[in-house]
């Protein structure tokens, strides 16, 4: 079992290449309609940065004014090297990726990641711009906090 990293995207672009885009989506094959690949689990690593397409889509979309909003989770890390490769061969096209792979503690935008502090109450959730960006998006440190309260009022604290 992999651990699933939660991705937000944004794409814009011209309205058949974004209904295109829906589609896939709605499909789960998102990756493999923006880079196709045949091959082997590593075959699709290497050209998409994850190992499966996306799962568990859910989609906003305005296919009409040529915008997609969708989160989905992908395996292991977000898939950048797929959205690269596909932006240098459409430069009509945008496309900004938020991500959150909570079980090795890393969240980030377009490829660029930051390592999750270890408490909501470290100084770097105001310090970081970055991951200020990813909290904004995934609410990681509010989620924190409660997890941290959880722990510190449960029934193992009792005396």
């Amino acid at each position: 079992m992999p651990n699933w990293c939660e991705n937000y995207v944004r794409i814009d672009g011209p309205v058949e290449k974004v209904y295109n885009m829906a589609k896939a989506v709605d499909d789960e094959r998102l990756l493999e309609y923006l880079v196709p690949v045949e091959g082997t689990n590593m075959d699709r690593t290497n050209a998409w940065g994850t190992k499966w397409d996306i799962s568990e889509p859910s989609m906003e979309h305005k296919v009409e004014d040529g915008v997609i909003e969708a989160s989905f989770m992908t395996a292991w890390g977000p898939p950048d090297a797929c959205f690269n490769t596909y932006l240098m061969e459409n430069d009509d096209v945008t496309i900004e990726n938020y991500y959150y792979e909570p079980g090795n503690a890393f969240a980030g935008v377009d490829g660029e990641s930051v390592e999750l502090p270890a408490s909501s109450k470290d100084p770097v959730w105001e310090q970081d711009g970055l991951l200020q960006d990813v909290d904004r998006v995934f609410n990681i440190r509010e989620n924190m906090r409660e997890w941290e309260d959880e722990v510190e009022d449960g029934p193992w604290n009792e005396e």
